[in-house]
């Protein structure tokens, strides 16, 4: 029992800890973090650019991205285009207004993984990412591999 403890502790402890390293630029830009969220998936996923793709691949809510999307297009921080190949399906973009916060909160995320990998050689690194993903498809259903 311990370690089911100790395994889902460290989950949420490591989501929380990502989560609160967002709140100062959250506050400061006046967005939510599944805004930010959104904004580093697109930023961090080139050719990965709808809706479709955020919910599959960051695992939100269908509702969140939704209205994200809405507000971010709002804020002058995405635009969405439809493609010749496929006029029903919308692409998202940045817009250069974006880049500035993008830059911002791609900074907070790579200092926090570089924090939480401290003290971890480059091989020990590798192979927690290699095990992770090993987990990850191990509970991952069926349908999603």
């Amino acid at each position: 029992m311990k370690k089911v403890t100790q395994a889902l502790l460290a989950a949420r402890r490591l989501k929380r800890a990502y989560a609160k390293e967002f709140e100062g630029l959250c506050a400061r830009e006046g967005l939510t973090a599944p805004q930010v969220d959104i904004l580093l998936f697109l930023g961090n996923n080139p050719g990965h650019d709808t809706a479709r793709d955020i919910v599959e691949l960051r695992g939100l809510a269908k509702s969140y991205v939704s209205k994200s999307i809405e507000e971010l297009i709002e804020k002058n921080l995405l635009e969405g285009l439809r493609k010749e190949a496929d006029r029903r399906q919308i692409h998202l973009r940045l817009t250069k207004a974006a880049g500035p916060l993008l830059r911002d909160a791609q900074r907070i995320q790579r200092d926090f993984f570089e924090r939480m990998y401290q003290g971890f050689s480059k091989e020990e690194k590798t192979q927690m990412e290699a095990f992770l993903q090993r987990m990850t498809e191990n509970v991952a259903p069926k349908n999603e591999i």
